[in-house]
């Protein structure tokens, strides 16, 4: 398997998520937005880095470096004015954004034998069986082409192949 370390996701519904919408590859899944931001800084300081990390109340510091580039309802794409670092923040955390993707779809997740309400999403997600939870699987490669996941997989794919010549610009394209 072709794993992206330099993909950093925070969570396992964020991890499996990533690694759908960008085909299978595996990335290097962190268990918290510190820790995504502690890898970033340590280990790909000086290199291309992307951190995808829920919108939560309590904020890295380092975030506090980013620019932001563009946005939509519930992704933000941040970039660092000195490195090559990107972080993407789902809002308002990735459970409500995979919600919110499939209501605006007209798709259901009973067709996934998935609970439809944020509380009982969680208590799949949460585990870290949830990485290979099929029903997840089936329904992020349904939501690949689907609005904002959409955006997702594109912001992704995008900053994998462009890595250090990525442009704001190009960017902001990708929201409109």
């Amino acid at each position: 398997m072709v794993v992206a370390l330099d993909i950093i996701p925070e969570c396992y519904v964020d991890t499996t998520l990533v690694s759908v919408l960008l085909g299978g590859i595996g990335v290097n899944h962190q268990k918290s937005c510190n820790n995504v931001v502690t890898k970033m800084r340590e280990k790909f300081d000086d290199e291309f880095a992307v951190g995808i990390i829920d919108n939560d109340k309590r904020r890295p510091g380092y975030l506090d470096e980013f620019n932001s580039v563009a946005s939509s309802a519930h992704l933000q794409v941040l970039k660092h004015p000195d490195k090559h670092h990107f972080i993407i923040t789902v809002s308002p955390a990735s459970e409500g954004f995979v919600l919110s993707v499939v209501e605006q779809n007209g798709l259901s997740m009973a067709a996934y034998d998935l609970p439809a309400d944020i509380a009982g999403l969680k208590k799949i997600t949460k585990n870290i069986v949830s990485s290979n939870d099929v029903r997840l699987i089936n329904l992020f490669k349904d939501l690949r082409h689907c609005g904002e996941c959409e955006i997702l997989r594109e912001v992704l794919e995008y900053l994998m192949q462009k890595r250090y010549n990525a442009r704001s610009e190009d960017l902001v394209t990708l929201f409109k």
